[in-house]
């Protein structure tokens, strides 16, 4: 067993709410919160159906600051420089930034050659920070005016909005996985689904049942892609990860419940990232098209 799935407990679950009108004004608060607009992101409506809510209390916090100019960020370790700004953000420590697990991520808004601002998540529900909006936000030797800064708290609890069989995700930035110690640029469904399971259970503190969590890993199927490998620098050091859209999905014998956790991880996905250095601005992932099947 896996050390993400050794790490569920259990699950709770309310009654379903099958009424379509009822779904469909969940979908559009929920696409206020998350993405501040009223059209419901594909990726968690892939097959409006039953709608299934689990007794999630957890609402991370989210800061969006957004710059007065673009920048470009091709000329520096721009995963080193978003760390940066994410430890100085949320006043990590020497002792926390040596922790084996952050219950924060951070991306780029828009491309590396015209950055738009950042985004910094707070995965916890409680005893998370307390950060001053700044005015400016230094990129190594450049000072950025903060020009827009907004916050918002996505409900998790509002993640689980669909229970389609069918996800496309487009992953933005290099994802990678660390798996025994090697490092996989690939999108294998098990340790994409296993890696925001995890931070559901570490960093969020809502519990999952553990044989719920080990069958929905073994049960994704990864349908199409088109991925290509891009490379990238850190620490140091050179790395690479794969980008581009990736469609995975569930059989048609999947349960209620295993199409409940399908859906909130691939919400958790979109504010977390997935896979290794989502604390840095890699793995970061955003809803692709509406896959029909």
């Amino acid at each position: 067993m896996p050390l993400w799935a050794g790490l569920m407990r259990r699950a709770h679950r309310t009654s379903l709410i099958t009424e379509g009108v009822a779904v469909r004004i969940r979908m559009i608060c929920v696409c206020k919160r998350l993405f501040g607009s009223d059209t419901p992101p594909e990726m968690l409506i892939v097959g409006i159906g039953a709608l299934g809510c689990y007794e999630w209390s957890a609402m991370p916090t989210q800061w969006t600051f957004r710059f007065g100019t673009k920048v470009d960020l091709t000329g520096l370790s721009r995963f080193d420089v978003l760390h940066a700004v994410a430890c100085g953000f949320f006043g990590e420590t020497d002792e926390q930034h040596d922790a084996a697990w952050k219950p924060f991520a951070v991306r780029q808004i828009g491309p590396a050659e015209a950055c738009e601002g950042v985004r910094l998540t707070w995965l916890c529900d409680s005893s998370g920070p307390e950060p001053v909006v700044p005015r400016e936000l230094q990129l190594r030797a450049t000072t950025m005016e903060v020009a827009e800064a907004t916050i918002t708290r996505p409900s998790l609890a509002g993640s689980a909005v669909s229970h389609g069989r069918w996800v496309r995700m487009n992953f933005t930035e290099p994802t990678v996985f660390r798996f025994h110690g090697r490092d996989l640029p690939l999108p294998d469904p098990y340790l994409v689904y296993s890696s925001p399971a995890w931070r559901l259970s570490r960093c969020c503190g809502v519990a999952v049942d553990e044989d719920a969590a080990w069958a929905l890993g073994r049960a994704v199927v990864l349908y199409d892609h088109d991925i290509r490998t891009q490379g990238f620098s850190w620490h140091g050091t050179t790395g690479a990860g794969f980008v581009g859209t990736v469609t995975f999905g569930l059989p048609s014998t999947a349960s209620e419940a295993m199409r409940g956790l399908f859906a909130a991880l691939n919400g958790l996905a979109v504010l977390a990232g997935v896979g290794h250095g989502t604390t840095h601005g890699l793995g970061a992932v955003e809803p692709a098209a509406v896959v029909s099947r």
